[in-house]
């Protein structure tokens, strides 16, 4: 056949050959199959009203794409009233129960709080009155309600959280054990080939200058610079002194619990701003200096995205051995406030390693011994001997070096690294990561429980040793995507939150949408919807597939107009439109 040019008019029929038959793949059946195919349609586009046609041979190559972009989900209107639903299947009645009072409950109360080492002037209690409303939620959720600060719910805070830790009684040489447990902290996590080099750092101490002083300064966004004015020689009687609040949101709870929990708001101990400017930009150099070093079976989640987290496990760890790997977290309770001597031991005692100057050291060990917390708004002073404290610019770091130390020295890490070097099997490669009280590990066979019983003895922390299907990870599930790793949102957690009350205007939801749509984007990619609609039905032991969940979410994050309908403006309610608004919290 020799082509008559372009095709002018399509037939009214359309040709099947063979609809409702099965042919097998013996090579002479396929090619009869195939010539019959191509003459029939060669005889249908051709004759007075078509062309015709010339037949090439289309290599399989070139029609079947081996590495197939993720499908997308469909855009369509948000549905609330779905939202709705799915939160009443998770947690059966918690939309009914009605919060806004609970502060107003508590107060007046008489609710004594537990303390211990606290003094109260009784004169001095005052009332904060909010001047404006928030923005009301559509969606009924049992998220705690902004709480007012008060002496009472400071007290409370204080009660649960400093004045609630288990006192370790075992005896030990602290100084020792110390100096021995960061040996292990070193051969565990230094590469051997940069031992060398790790050696070296405690000879060359750090030095600060004004370039790294400034590119610190730009990691902080609320570090006001020209504040720091004094430049009187510190004492070791500023590092004890801090200032003392509570934040007013607290963190939801996602179990049946949320109906009668009032949660406890977090205490914040911060030192003053020339502190932090001291012991910062040492800090930051420090743990540039350990990520250098650091063994590639372990990876540190800092100065990075989840996105980029993601890529250095991908490239570390195989992402198709995720699904056949035991999977470890490590879930630690009470974690700042359990550290007791040993720990600021260790931490000090890495920072000294890794090269910073032994002034700077001992203003962190300063930083921890016989601390007075104060809060001058309602007249509070707290006195504390070691715990760490949140409002730290190293608290951080400090509580990665602890958490690592207590992994090292309670679990076998250093068989990690060897599946990796001899390659026995491809199969036995293992990786552990690590940020602040967070950890997991993976790894081709399972840790005893019994282990963890060594967290308590020897750093007065408890911990749980959980070991789900799905891994997770700083509030967020790790999931294989193809051939990379990803992180996925807890979407039930996203949900919760959506019941929050502390918005202040609409500029404000707006803010929070396009936050929240950053964080939801990964819902986009429909290949992930099967996955997470499992990981919800393992973590909460619901049986409803949140599969319209991840979609709804999505496409409220991604609908403004919709997204605005979430929250609205109470009646006769006063809304301040002061563009200057605070941080919003995601997760």
């Amino acid at each position: 056949m020799t082509a008559a040019g372009p095709l002018t008019v399509m037939p009214e029929k359309f040709f099947t050959y063979g609809e409702g038959k099965n042919y097998d793949c013996l090579p002479e059946k396929r090619k009869a199959v195939t010539e019959t195919i191509r003459s029939n349609i060669a005889e249908l586009y051709t004759g007075p009203q078509g062309s015709d046609m010339i037949v090439h041979e289309v290599p399989r190559e070139d029609i079947v794409d081996e590495n197939p972009e993720a499908p997308t989900v469909a855009a369509t209107v948000a549905d609330i009233g779905a939202l709705q639903t799915v939160y009443d299947e998770i947690f059966p009645g918690a939309s009914l129960h009605n919060y806004d009072y609970d502060h107003k409950h508590f107060e007046a109360s008489t609710y004594q709080p537990k303390v211990e080492n606290v003094e109260i002037l009784i004169n001095r209690n005052n009332v904060n009155i909010p001047s404006f409303d928030k923005m009301s939620p559509l969606l009924r959720t049992a998220v705690p309600k902004i709480r007012d600060k008060t002496r009472l719910e400071l007290l409370y805070a204080v009660a649960h959280g400093n004045c609630s830790v288990a006192k370790l009684r075992a005896l030990s040489d602290e100084g020792w054990v110390s100096g021995h447990m960061v040996d292990v902290f070193v051969d565990t996590y230094v590469a051997p080939e940069y031992s060398d080099m790790f050696a070296e750092f405690a000879n060359e101490p750090i030095q600060i200058d004004e370039e790294a002083f400034n590119d610190w300064v730009k990691t902080k966004e609320d570090f006001k610079l020209g504040l720091m004015t004094d430049d009187a020689p510190f004492t070791y009687e500023e590092f004890k002194k801090y200032d003392l609040s509570i934040k007013t949101t607290c963190k939801p709870t996602l179990t049946q619990a949320c109906i009668t929990t009032y949660s406890a708001p977090q205490v914040i101990a911060a030192q003053n701003q020339r502190c932090n400017a001291l012991f910062g930009p040492y800090v930051r150099k420090a743990m540039n200096r350990l990520m250098h070093v650091l063994d590639p079976t372990f990876s540190i989640y800092t100065d990075c995205s989840p996105e980029e987290y993601a890529n250095i496990l991908s490239q570390s760890f195989p992402p198709d051995l995720l699904d056949h790997s035991c999977k470890t977290e490590l879930d630690i309770s009470e974690y700042d406030k359990s550290q007791g001597l040993l720990a600021i031991n260790i931490i000090v005692g890495i920072f000294r390693r890794l090269g910073v100057p032994e002034n700077v050291c001992r203003g962190m060990y300063e930083s921890h011994r016989n601390t007075v917390l104060v809060c001058r708004e309602f007249g509070v002073k707290l006195f504390v001997d070691l715990q760490m404290k949140s409002g730290i610019s190293w608290t951080l770091a400090g509580n990665t070096f602890v958490n690592m130390t207590a992994a090292a020295c309670t679990f076998d890490l250093k068989k990690l690294p060897l599946y990796r070097q001899y390659r026995i099997q491809y199969n036995y490669l293992a990786h552990a990561g690590f940020v602040g009280d967070d950890s997991f590990i993976l790894s081709p066979e399972t840790f005893e429980r019994s282990l963890a019983a060594s967290y308590g003895s020897l750093f007065n922390l408890e911990v749980k040793v959980l070991t789900y299907e799905t891994l997770s990870f700083c509030s967020k599930f790790v999931v294989r995507d193809g051939e990379k790793i990803a992180f996925v949102p807890d979407v039930v957690k996203v949900l919760s939150k959506l019941g929050r009350n502390d918005l202040t205007n609409p500029q404000h939801v707006e803010e929070y949408r396009i936050s929240l749509a950053d964080n939801l984007k990964c819902l986009s990619n429909a290949r992930l919807i099967p996955e997470i609609s499992r990981i919800v039905q393992e973590r909460y032991g619901s049986g409803i597939n949140t599969n319209t969940l991840c979609t709804e979410l999505y496409n409220l994050s991604q609908d403004k107009e919709s997204f605005q309908r979430l929250f609205e403006i109470p009646k006769e309610g006063r809304i301040c439109y002061d563009p200057s608004l605070r941080k919003i919290s995601i997760m």
